[in-house]
Formats: structure tokens, sequence, C-alpha cells
């Protein structure tokens, strides 16, 4: 099971990714390990998590489906960079 700083790098890494398999595999594994880490949040709380935001986005991108709103895109994408660089906060 990868950290959630780990994942937040993912995160910010598969911006750059063309394969779509391996993004969704990906997102996969990470929501399992979110819910793994963090049991107790709700439906919401997974769904809108940043480093799933980033993981959703990209498929939406690879998908030709994306249109969503940039401001909150830019947020999620300052909050992974953020752990990735080992500032502690929390969404």
């Amino acid at each position: 099971m990868k950290t959630i700083q780990q994942w937040a790098s993912d995160a910010v890494l598969v911006q750059n990714a063309c394969n779509l398999s391996g993004v969704a595999i990906s997102f996969a594994e990470f929501m399992k390990d979110l819910r793994q880490t963090y049991p107790n949040k709700g439906t919401d709380w997974y769904n809108r998590h940043p480093v799933a935001v980033l993981f959703s986005d990209k498929i939406a991108s690879l998908t030709g489906t994306q249109m969503g709103d940039f401001l909150y895109f830019s947020k999620a994408g300052n909050y992974c960079q953020d752990l990735v660089d080992g500032k502690e906060i929390d969404y």
C-alpha cells in the first residue's frame, strides 16, 4: 500500500500519461488504498479527494470528456504538489 504522499506524486505525474488503461488501473488502486487508510469517511469525501480529482480529470482528458471547473482542478493540483513537497496539510 502506498502512502498518501506517494499517491499525490503519482497524481501529479499522471497528468502526462497517454495510456487510459494504466491511469484507470492506478486510479482503482488509489481508491482502494484511500478507503483502507481512511475507512470512516463518506462517499463524497472519497470522490472529491484531490488525488481522485487529478486522476479523474486525466481520465476525462484522455476520453475527450473534460469540461470541469479549472479552479477546483487547480486547487487539487496544488494540494497534491504540497504533499509531494512534504507539507502536512488537510484539505
